[in-house]
């Protein structure tokens, strides 16, 4: 049986990764569609939860922690994984549904029509992003899961924890 950290909620892990993304807790409070005090204190108890500051912070956002820094791409991988286990259990096992962020490189692009197309027509629930990125940009996306699946070149090693 696995057992959670008390107060460990996926929420607070949203609140983290937003925060960093927008280094500003009023903007992070809006994104997450809370108050400002209300992040603040999902923070607060995340770093309770796990005994280790992660935000530096005196009236204003600083920045991450050194122990922030090393739990946010955890955070990351965490959310993508709730996200991935939701859109499992909400559809048929024959159904995709959920949506599909892909990052392309721009030589690509006029193949990513009809790959999409395709995707689309055997699974219409599925939604995709397309973004035009540089190889590096598809790179370091796949690495923070901030994209699904990218199409670029591969004229480097392997991408970590991607399946090429």
């Amino acid at each position: 049986m696995v057992r959670s950290e008390p107060g460990l909620q996926i929420r607070f892990l949203e609140y983290l990764v937003v925060l960093a993304r927008e280094r500003h807790f009023g903007r992070a409070a809006e994104v997450c569609n809370v108050t400002q005090p209300t992040l603040s204190a999902g923070v607060a108890a995340l770093e309770e939860a796990l005994g280790v500051r992660l935000v530096e912070r005196d009236r204003r956002y600083l920045g991450l922690t050194p122990e922030g820094e090393a739990a946010l791409p955890w955070a990351k991988a965490i959310l993508a994984d709730h996200l991935d286990l939701r859109a499992a259990i909400s559809v048929q096992p024959a159904d995709l549904a959920g949506e599909l962020r892909l990052g392309v490189i721009p030589a690509a692009m006029p193949i990513s029509g009809a790959l999409v197309r395709n995707l689309l027509r055997a699974h219409p629930a599925v939604t995709v992003t397309l973004r035009a990125m540089t190889s590096r940009e598809i790179e370091v996306g796949l690495l923070a899961q901030e994209i699904h699946a990218g199409l670029t070149y591969l004229n480097h090693d392997q991408i970590g924890r991607a399946h090429v």
